[in-house]
C-alpha cells in the first residue's frame, strides 16, 4: 500500500497497520519482516504502516527503489495501490518505478474531464498505462449490450453486465 494519506488495504484484507511500507522507506525494518500473509491464498500484503508527516517525500526516497528491488526478487507479481492520480503527486512518484499503470474509474464519480486531465498526466509523465478498470458499472433495466444478450440470465445482481456507456473516450 502506497497510499500514505488514506490508506485501506489493511481494511479490506483486515490486516495489522502498524508496520508498513511507511517504516521500510524509513529503513526501520526490512521488507522481509513486514510483510503479512493475506487470507488468499498466495498473496502478501504490505500495509502502508503509519501516516507519515510527508508522503510524497517519503515516496520520493531512494529507499523505494530498493524496496521494489526486494519485492521483484522475492514475489512473481507487485501490485501498488496508490491515491488517485489526480488528488496529488504520489501516483506519478511511484508509477515511473513500476511496470505499469492500472486506472481504476469509478462511473458515477469520475468526470470525462477528470479522464482527459488523468490521461494528460500520463503522457506528461510517459507513463506505461496497462489499461483502465471500470468500476461501479450500473445496468439500467432493460438494457442489454452485445456480452450480456443471450447471457443476462446468468449474471448474479453483483454482477452487472456491462453497457455500450461504459466506454468513455478520452
Amino acid at each position: 500500500d502506497a497510499d500514505l494519506r488514506r490508506p485501506t488495504i489493511h481494511q479490506l484484507f483486515h490486516a495489522r497497520h502498524e508496520i508498513g511500507t511507511a517504516e521500510v522507506l524509513a529503513g526501520e525494518i526490512r521488507l522481509e519482516n513486514a510483510v503479512q500473509q493475506s487470507p488468499v491464498a498466495n498473496l502478501w500484503l504490505l500495509s502502508s504502516g503509519h501516516n507519515p508527516p510527508n508522503p510524497a517525500e517519503t515516496l520520493s526516497s531512494s529507499r523505494l527503489d530498493q524496496l521494489l528491488a526486494v519485492a521483484r526478487a522475492n514475489f512473481d507479481f507487485i501490485l501498488i495501490d496508490s491515491p488517485p492520480l489526480l488528488a496529488v503527486s504520489d501516483p506519478c512518484i511511484v508509477a515511473p518505478k513500476t511496470d505499469g499503470l492500472l486506472l481504476v474509474v469509478r462511473t458515477n464519480k469520475n468526470s470525462r474531464a477528470a479522464l482527459r486531465q488523468a490521461n494528460q498526466l500520463v503522457r506528461q509523465h510517459a507513463l506505461r498505462m496497462f489499461g483502465v478498470v471500470v468500476n461501479a458499472v450500473q445496468q439500467e433495466a432493460g438494457e442489454y449490450s452485445a456480452y450480456s444478450g443471450n447471457y443476462a440470465e446468468y449474471l448474479q445482481p453483483s454482477q452487472p453486465a456491462l453497457t455500450r456507456r461504459t466506454a468513455v473516450p478520452v
